[in-house]
């Protein structure tokens, strides 16, 4: 009886055992996939910020046709942010210069892109 007591709480230790081993499988497994999360969204968040920025792009170009009504700058999803440039003094632009001579950025959650249209 007293040998049979004595090994209860080798019960105890191996399941301990067996846990740690599959918590650092676990911790394995997730240090290699987390990585590849992060690439694929920031894949996405770059896809958002150059629709925007070659949306930023045709709405300037729109405006140099001289257009009788030209439209208002672009309506963007949350959290993207749009800035159009004269790339020739590097100012902000509201596209009305009679050169075609033009930066669009947008950024999305750190991620920027951008598209530049130049008048030969």
């Amino acid at each position: 009886m007293k040998s049979h007591k004595k090994q209860k709480g080798s019960v105890v230790i191996f399941c301990l055992i067996i846990l740690v081993f599959i918590v650092g499988i676990a911790i394995t497994i997730f240090s290699f996939f987390i990585p590849k999360l992060k690439a694929s969204s920031d894949a996405i968040n770059s896809i958002v910020a150059i629709y925007a920025a070659d949306s930023g792009m045709e709405w300037c170009l729109y405006i140099n046709r001289d257009n009788p009504s030209p439209p208002s700058q672009p309506t963007l999803p949350s959290g993207v942010t749009l800035n159009i440039y004269n790339s020739s003094s590097g100012s902000s632009s509201d596209c009305t210069e009679s050169s075609i001579n033009h930066r669009s950025v947008a950024t999305f959650r750190n991620i920027s892109r951008s598209f530049e249209v130049n008048e030969p």
